[in-house]
């Protein structure tokens, strides 16, 4: 038989704002990664089965959804997964754009020698990956980049914001691995090498603009993309 005391109390099942935070968490996971494509209908019988658990945090975390722009709600039909669109993708990634400009400016002022040793090693992987054509891996070490830039900012909230808006415009960026633009590639990699030099010469407020020119980029590219992924 299971003790269900312990120095800290009895043993208690999971309260049901656990269950709607991890419901929430694998609902977003997979609107981000398509495996929930857009315009999907969400039952949330269907879904609590799936989960095995109550319709309740389902239905809680579909609202947070909601809230956040990954789910709709469609009159007479219930909630939908939300279409991508070239609207919100604009304004999702001008969102990041301020916000990780802001933060890049702060980082020109505290990025030691050693990140930026670090983060030079990554713009030369992102040269080969980019000549190579290999979309994914160009992909994993661009974000490696980006992140340690920002973690340089510091705060918080700040961190928070970006982290918040960078699982948004996840599943844009998951349709960038299913194309291949090496125009684009080589048109990121001109704004990588300058925001680095930027930032080796603690020019935050010009690395803040180029900042959120380098978020425009992105936008242009997905845009010519995006028509066959609705």
């Amino acid at each position: 038989m299971v003790n269900t005391n312990s120095a800290n109390g009895p043993l208690r099942p999971p309260d049901r704002r656990t269950l709607t935070t991890h419901v929430y968490i694998m609902l977003q996971s997979a609107i981000a990664t398509g495996e929930l494509l857009p315009g999907r209908k969400l039952v949330i019988d269907a879904l609590a089965r799936q989960l095995q658990v109550s319709i309740t945090p389902v239905r809680e975390a579909l609202m947070r959804l909601q809230r956040e722009g990954l789910v709709t709600e469609v009159p007479y039909s219930g909630m939908h997964v939300s279409k991508l669109s070239t609207t919100e993708l604009r304004e999702l990634f001008s969102l990041r754009g301020l916000l990780e400009g802001y933060a890049v400016r702060l980082a020109a002022d505290g990025l030691t020698a050693s990140d930026l040793e670090a983060i030079r090693t990554d713009l030369e992987l992102m040269e080969e990956a980019s000549e190579q054509g290999d979309q994914p891996r160009f992909r994993e070490i661009n974000m490696r980049f980006h992140t340690a830039i920002l973690s340089a900012a510091g705060g918080t909230a700040l961190q928070e914001l970006i982290g918040q808006l960078t699982r948004n415009t996840e599943r844009y960026r998951n349709v960038a691995d299913h194309t291949f633009d090496r125009d684009y590639l080589k048109a990121a990699q001109v704004e990588h090498r300058l925001l680095f030099s930027l930032l080796e010469q603690r020019r935050g407020e010009e690395a803040e603009l180029l900042a959120r020119k380098h978020a425009l980029t992105f936008v242009a590219y997905m845009s010519r993309h995006l028509e066959a992924w609705r």
